[in-house]
Order: C-alpha cells, then structure tokens, then sequence
C-alpha cells in the first residue's frame, strides 16, 4: 500500500504530541512521587479515617488533604484538549473519506481533498491511527477519571491548607501490587517460615489479585472540593457533611448529638438554646435538610453516556461509519443515544426526583429560643433546639430527637411499614429509653399534648439533623443502594470471552485467507469483525429491555408492582431460592386473642377460647381476667383507635368484642412497666378501690415469666404446654400476679427497683394469639415448587410457630428437627418426640433458632455448611440475622429472592438479589421492588409475577 507523505506526517504529529504531552506527565508524576515520599518519612502526609456512616453496612474510608496545582491541572488539561482534537478529528476524517470516495462535498472541495491525499487510503490511514487512540485514551479516561484527577494535585502538609479531599474505601490490607502486604511481603513470610518457594502460577495469581485489588482500590477513590461557608470548611460525601475538626485534624461528621438527661433538662429550664448558640450549631452542622442534587437535562445525559460500555458502542459506530457503511453505523447510533436517552430522562433522573421530594419537607414549626418559642423554617432547625410539637393530618416530625415534655402518638409506618399508632413518653433525669422516648423525622404526629406553659403541645430534644436522622438514612439507602454480587453479570465476561475467541478466530482467517491489498482495509475489516462478535449493542438491547419490562410491572392491572432498579429484573427470573418474612407476607398481618389458657395453684385448668362466652371461666382464673383488662400499656386516641402494641391492642380488642361478659373490676394504675427487651416481659402496678392493696400483673414471653416467678406456683406440664401451644401455630405469652404491701405510697411503688416488682410472682396462665394463613399461600408456595424454587421462612417469631406455618403452606414436607442452643450446647431434637437425632440424617429438614444460627456461623461453619441445603426455617431472627442468612445463600451461588413488608426487613430486602417490599410505606423504597397489593394478594403470588 502506498501512503501519501501527508498521511506519515499526520501520524508522527499525532505521536508527537502524545510523546510530548506524555513526557509531561511522566516528569510531573515523577516529581510529585519524590514530593510526596519526602513528606511520608517527614511524617507530613496528612491522612485519617473517615467515619462511615453508611445506611447499612460497614465500610472503612480513609480521608487525605490534597492542594491544587497549576501545573498537574495544565497537565490534565492537554490531556482533556487532545481527547476532544482527536474526536473531532475522527468525525471530520469520516467526512473527507466520503469526499475522496462518493464525491461528497467537504470545504473547500472533494478534488482538493483528492489532490492532498491522493487516495480514499492516504486519509484513512492517519484517521484509524487517530480513531484508536481516541478511544483507549476515552476509556482509560473514563474508568479512572477520579483517581487521575488526585494525580494532579499534591498531598498537603495539613488539613487547613487543603483544597481537596480525596476519599478512598478500603478493601482489605495489601491494597496494592508493591504494597506491604502484597504478594512480595507474602514471599518474604513464606521463605521467612522455610515453606517451599511458591511456584510461578502461584506467583502470577499473587500478581493478579493484588492488582485487581489496586484497580478496586483506584476506581473506588472519590475526589471532593473543600467548601467553605462562614469561616468553616466542609464536604459532603454520601450526603452527610462533615465539618474541619481542629483538635482532630480531620474532617468528621456533623448532624448528631447524644447529650445526657441532665443536660437536656437544664437547657429546658433555662429557655432552650440562644440564637448565637443555635447560629453557631447550624453552621457547623449545616441546615436541617437532606441536600439530594438532582441533575439537569444536560447533565444527566452526560453522565449517563460516560459509562464504559458507550466507548465500545462508539467504537463500533464510527468503525462502520468510517468504512463506508454509514447505514448501518447511523441505526447504530440512532439505537444508542436512544437507549441512553430513554434509560438518562426517563428512569433515572426521574427517579432522583422522586427520592429529591421524599426528602425535602415544606413545613414550618416553633423552637424554644431565649425563653420564646419562634416560628423557623424546619431547615433553620438547629441541634440542641427544642422543637415544639404540633398536631394535624400532614405534620411531620422535623427531626430525631427525644421527648421531653407531653406526650406524643405517632405513626411510624415509614419506618415500620405498619400503620400502627405507638405512643411516647418523655425521659426521665436518669435514663433515655430509645424505644419510647426516641422520636424519629418523617413520622406522621396523631397526637400532641403536653404543658400549659408550652402552649399543650409537646417538646422534643433535637439530637439528629439532615441526613443523620432516620429519613435521611432511608433516603440515602435508596441513593446509595448495596452492593450485590449477581451471577448474571460475574458470567458477562465469560460470554465476552468466548465472543473474543470467535473473534480471534476470524481475524486470523482475515490474516491467512484473504488479501484485501491495503493494511486499512485490513484493519477496518479486522474492527469489524470484532465489533460484530462482540457486539456492542448487546448492553443497548438488555436496557431497552429492562426499561420495557420496568414499564409492564407498574402499569399492568395484574402487577402493579414498582421497580426502582430495573438492572434487577433479569435477576428476578433466575431466583432459585426464595426466603420469606412470616407476619404479613405469608400469614395475614394482624394478631388475634383466641383463647386464654387459666393457672390456678400451680395446675393448668381447662383451656377457654374466646370465640363466644367464657363458659363460668372466670371463677377458676379471675386475675388472668383482670390481666386482660388491665395488664397493657395502650392509649386510646380522640376518634377510638388504640395505640400500643400490637399484641396489646388484640387483647383489648377481644375484650370489648366479649363486653359485659367479662367481669370488671375498679383499679388506679400506679405504675406501667413498658416493654423491656432484656427481660421480654411488660406489666402494670395497680391499686385496687375496693380494698387499697396492690398488685402487679407481668406478662412476657413465656420462658422469662417462668424463670421470674415462684417455683411452686408453676405446672409440671408447663413447658410441654407452650410447646405443643408453638407447634400448633400460636403466639404465647405468660402472665404471672403479685401482691405488694398495702402500706406503699405512689411514690415508694415508682422508686422500686423493676426486677424488685417482677420476681417471686405467682404464674397465672398463657394467652394463645393466634396469626393466620393466608388462604392463598399453599398454592403459590406449590407453584414456585413446580418452578424448581425453594421456599423458606425466616421470621422473628420462634422456630416452632415458624414449623407450624411451613407445615401448612407447604415449605415443611418431612419430619423436621429444631435446633436449639442449651448451655453452650448444640442440639437437634425432633419437633414431635424430642429426641436428638444427627442433623446429617438426610431424612430430615432443619429449623434453626437464632442463637442456634448465630453458634453455627460462629463456632461451627462446617457443620452450617453441609446443612444449610435442608434448612428451611429460621426463627427469632433479628434484622441482622435475616441479612445474613440471604448472605450464606448468596456466598453458596444461589440467586436469592426476598418478600417481605417492610420495616425490620428492609436490610434483607436490600442484601437479596430480587427483594419485594409488600408495602406502600417510604420504607419500601429501599428494595428493588414494591407493591401495594399485599391485602388482595400473598406476597408469594406477587413473586411468581415478578419471576
């Protein structure tokens, strides 16, 4: 082939001034590595951790001070300058070969362009010089653009001089090929130990993990500009700012306090915070708003056409462009900037709106300031600021806080995912109990009441602003969602692989078989056969897919099911495992008070349901029936609805369903004892009118009640009792009776210590609630069966109720065994006989107690590993737990799919490859996907749609 000299000397340009700028940029890059060393053994490089405050999971960052430099930026400019140059020239190139070859018209004109070139050759020689380039530069520009932009500045010598803040997350140790735990600290240890020499295959894949590890290391760095507002200086990283700390030298958190009760009630009485104080708080913690940037138009589609695989799309466009094909490159790139148009401005910028209005709240409300209450905006709210409390059918709590004045019912579905009312109460001057003093932004207020001096409205403590408070974490769980490894995607590049393969193939039969009688034919031919067995508009075709297959679930009749990440769908249809919540997803969500089991002079008397009448019941145990009445801690709001617990407002349900039936008694509560995690029992103390003595009624669960009352006032057959009572499906709770001095004042009864008041009781009985099946739920959980899905519950209640629902719907089809955890002991018994048995028996299927499951992975992964394939329930898991079981089954190559409604399950419906949230609450924004249609369908036919 024979070049023109204009076309050699187009090349050698265009090598020239990438030598030139290249040469640059070594020698800045060489300098700046001896700056920076020369800091390191000063001991001047200035580096910290980053407190994480991620919504879910714990990662470690580290933070470093970086300064601008005029001479690395210039660096990065030519570099910036030459890819757009050489774009440029790419498309003008395409335009003069047309000239030269169909006669096309081209400033100043086609035979001039002929007469410079001489042929269509000499102007595609210098154009596929210029072509490749472009691209690899493009690539690597895109893949690394962060970590190239810490490269042109200097480390700083000291936070304060700063400019930039370079955020890095970091995997594990021996992050990078040099580093000192890398793979040659790892070679010197094993010759150190006298191990034999690694072998070279063994060194290459030392090799290649610690560089993957370093190229994780340098895609996951993250630049951010220094602000500074009214003297301070801040970033914002994850929405959460964080502020200069001069004691610290770092930048740390700002948005959060945790003061002591003292404290709290001091700046009460001395009239709240003064409006320097709270001046000073907002600047340093910045307002009290989620900031949620939402891109414009422009923006959005810019970065939605940085991403990698748009290189390849143009790659393959301009190849076929350029080859004369202009056809078939034009419908290329026509479908590209279609999809990306589509995927940019009608799913994700959308999106950030939404998440954008979730986050902002227009409202205004009262602070306590110098002794005034004050009407600010929510975003002027500052920490320390008491927040006065109002009451209406769209208020919203502006901010987390404690309360500490009045009394306030809110509803916490955002939260939760159940509308249920729960009520607070303020704290006292020696304890914060987070459950009912805590309150949280974004829940909606019932009720407000409090204090004549405070307007009858309550008070609350403001501890946590913007994105710290729990709206905030919802929000930036959905901006920020967890990482899940698919199986779908590790595969690509094996697809890819082969495709490579294939392609190879036919560039070599290009090579051996066919003279094309020109190196540019050859080549062009050569890309193309690449580029149509690689094909890039493979990644096109999976979003226009996607997007179509997002738009059929929201909008079809039988679905209604809404996709936040429609990356997910394909997922959806590969689950081969599906793991389900109990309560609200396969059995209906509210609870029912069916019968009541009396214990008198320690012997269980006849079980009563409660159904109809109690049948002369009370006689034989009248303090359980004073118990239903009086042993709660429920409210009663303005228009009859209650609010407590759940279980609570069950019992009280039945009672005024049985009405005059049940015999009444008149008592003052002198004391309620709120629900106590550790001892997992609640109770009251009441005095009663017709005698003045005291009694306390505990209810709890029904091994704590047993382990706090008298010995001699419990069954023998009592244990075997709650068992039989699990197995058949029913929540139980125990309810144990005392008798106190009648000579005790109010006073003395609140100042005595709870353990004082919960033991020697006398065991009363076991109220049987019972939680019932959806009707549908067999046949769903029989049709994943017939898909090849396995089905398990994971739940918090226990394992027997767990058995008991699996048992019915279908999950539980052989004899099972229960694990349980007795004195540091492991042990599988059978659910029926309690015999133990060998949990590798494959006769059997397992259920797991939590502090079972939590042994297991702690002590005995072996064994976790051989059976976890036969386990199948899960019980008194907590939200953690739950997100680790999805882990075991995910880290087994399972694709794991999880209903549930919302609430405690949102960790799990986030960690899961496809998680439905059978809730219209904000909190079901954080999983992939959401309905509303979990009171006219089960959640299991829900996710045979979504399969």
């Amino acid at each position: 082939m024979d070049v023109p000299k204009i076309s050699w000397t187009l090349v050698h340009a265009q090598l020239a001034v990438l030598s030139a700028i290249g040469g640059a940029t070594g020698a800045w890059c060489t300098w700046r590595q001896i700056y920076k060393r020369r800091l390191e053994r000063e001991g001047k490089v200035v580096k910290s951790d980053l407190e994480n405050h991620h919504p879910d999971e714990a990662r470690h960052f580290m933070q470093y001070g970086y300064r601008t430099s005029r001479v690395g930026y210039a660096v990065m400019h030519c570099w910036t300058a030459a890819l757009m140059v050489g774009y440029v020239l790419v498309v003008v190139g395409c335009w003069i070969g047309y000239a030269i070859f169909a006669d096309l018209y081209f400033p100043p004109s086609a035979e001039y362009w002929r007469s410079i070139f001489e042929s269509w050759d000499g102007v595609m020689f210098p154009w596929c010089v210029v072509f490749v380039l472009s691209h690899l530069l493009l690539g690597l520009v895109l893949i690394f653009w962060d970590a190239i932009k810490s490269q042109t500045m200097l480390p700083a010598t000291s936070m304060r001089e700063a400019t930039h803040l370079m955020i890095q997350e970091v995997h594990d140790a021996g992050t990078g090929p040099l580093s000192p735990q890398g793979p040659r600290a790892t070679t010197r240890r094993r010759h150190h130990r006298g191990a034999r020499s690694p072998s070279l295959r063994e060194r290459c894949g030392e090799r290649c993990a610690a560089l993957s590890r370093y190229l994780k290391r340098v895609q996951a760095t993250e630049v951010l500009p220094i602000c500074s507002e009214e003297g301070r200086r801040y970033v914002e990283h994850m929405c959460v700012r964080y502020t200069y700390c001069d004691r610290a030298q770092s930048f740390v958190p700002a948005g959060q306090l945790r003061p002591q009760p003292s404290e709290i009630l001091k700046l009460r009485k001395r009239g709240g915070l003064s409006e320097a104080e709270a001046l000073q708080s907002r600047e340093r913690s910045g307002p009290n708003a989620i900031h949620v940037r939402v891109p414009g138009r422009l923006e959005a589609l810019v970065k939605e056409f940085s991403h990698f695989t748009y290189i390849f799309n143009s790659f393959g466009v301009w190849i076929y462009i350029g080859y004369t094909t202009w056809n078939i490159g034009l419908l290329w790139l026509l479908m590209t900037l279609g999809s990306g148009l589509y995927r940019a401005l009608g799913i994700t910028r959308p999106n950030q709106k939404k998440v954008a209005n979730l986050a902002r709240v227009h409202q205004t409300c009262s602070v306590l300031r110098e002794g005034k209450y004050k009407d600010v905006d929510v975003t002027e709210i500052a920490l320390g600021d008491i927040v006065q409390v109002n009451a209406g059918r769209d208020v919203e709590l502006p901010c987390d806080g404690l309360l500490i004045s009045g009394s306030l019912i809110v509803n916490e579905s955002m939260l939760t995912g159940e509308p249920m009312p729960v009520a607070k109460t303020p704290i006292e001057s020696d304890e914060i109990r987070p459950k009912s003093n805590k309150v949280f932004a974004g829940t909606r207020v019932l009720e407000s009441e409090g204090l004549p001096e405070d307007q009858h409205r309550a008070l609350v403590y403001c501890t946590e602003v913007g994105a710290l408070t729990t709206r905030g974490s919802l929000v930036r769980m959905v901006l920020f969602p967890a990482s899940v490894r698919f199986k779908y995607t590790e595969q690509l590049p094996q697809v890819y692989g082969i495709m490579c393969l294939y392609a190879c193939v036919l560039i070599l039969l290009k090579f051996t078989s066919v003279n094309e009688g020109s190196w540019v034919v050859k080549f062009l031919n050569i890309a193309c056969c690449l580029v149509g067995a690689l094909n890039p508009m493979l990644p096109v075709s999976l979003v226009m897919g996607q997007s179509a297959s997002a738009k059929r679930l929201t909008d079809g009749e039988n679905y209604q099911i809404k996709c936040l990440q429609p990356g997910r769908i394909p997922i959806a249809g590969k689950i081969s495992t599906m793991v389900f919540d109990k309560t609200g997803t396969i059995t209906k969500s509210s609870m029912d008070l069916a019968a009541v089991h009396p214990i008198a002079d320690a012997q269980l008397l006849r079980c009563q349901r409660l159904d109809g009448a109690p049948d002369g019941a009370f006689a034989a145990g009248e303090a359980l029936w004073r118990a239903l009445r009086r042993c709660h801690t429920v409210k009663q709001l303005q228009d009859g609805r209650m609010v407590g617990n759940e279980l609570e407002c069950a019992m009280l349900r039945r009672m005024r369903e049985m009405g005059d039936e049940v015999p009444e008694d008149a008592s003052v509560t002198v004391r309620e004892l709120e629900f106590d995690h550790q001892s997992m029992t609640s109770g009251v103390v009441l005095r009663r009118e017709r005698d003045g003595f005291l009694e306390v009624f505990l209810k709890g669960s029904p091994e704590k009640i047993k382990a706090a009352a008298r010995a001699s006032s419990c069954p023998s057959d009592y244990d075997a009792t709650v068992t039989e009572y699990a197995k058949a499906n029913y929540y139980t709770i125990g309810v144990s009776h005392k008798m106190l001095p009648q000579d005790l004042t109010h006073q003395e009864v609140c100042a005595l210590a709870r353990e004082e008041l919960e033991k020697e009781a006398d065991l009363v009985g076991l109220l049987l609630f019972q939680n019932e099946m959806k009707a549908e739920a067999p046949e769903a959980i029989r049709q994943l069966k017939e898909g090849n899905v396995r089905s398990v519950i994971c739940t918090g209640d226990s394992a027997l109720t767990g058995i008991a629902i699996g048992r019915q719907c279908g999950i539980v089809e052989k004899p099972i065994l229960h694990a349980v955890l007795a004195e540091g002991q492991l042990r599988f018994s059978d659910e029926k006989d309690q015999q133990v048995c060998d949990p590798l028996d494959p006769r059997y299927q397992l259920a797991l107690s939590c502090s079972a499951w939590r042994h297991l992975c702690e002590h005995e992964p072996e064994l976790l590993q051989e059976i976890w394939p036969r386990c199948v329930v899960f019980g008194r898991m907590k939200p953690v737990d739950k997100i680790n079981v999805i882990k075991l089954f995910q880290r087994q190559g399972l694709i794991v799919g999880m209903a549930g409604d919302g609430g405690n399950d949102c960790g799990a419906l986030r960690a899961a490859h496809a998680g439905l949230a059978l809730s219209t609450a904000e909190a079901s924004l954080v999983a992939p996907f959401s309905t509303g249609r979990q009171e006219k369908v089960s959640g299991n036919q829900i996710t045979l749609q979504l399969g």
